[in-house]
């Protein structure tokens, strides 16, 4: 589901995954995700990550 999201209290995970498309946490900047709120979705063919 393209429309999906994910709503984190803290980014822990080694993987996300929205539509299909996935991260691992290698490629995610966990310092600046790790200790905030974020929500994940899928966008312009993209996983985004933003903190709420």
């Amino acid at each position: 589901d393209t429309d999906a999201r994910i709503f984190c209290k803290q980014l822990e995970a080694e993987l996300v995954s929205v539509a299909g498309h996935y991260l691992l946490n290698e490629k995610m900047d966990m310092s600046q995700h790790a200790q905030n709120m974020v929500q994940i979705y899928f966008e312009n063919n993209k996983l985004m990550i933003e903190v709420v």
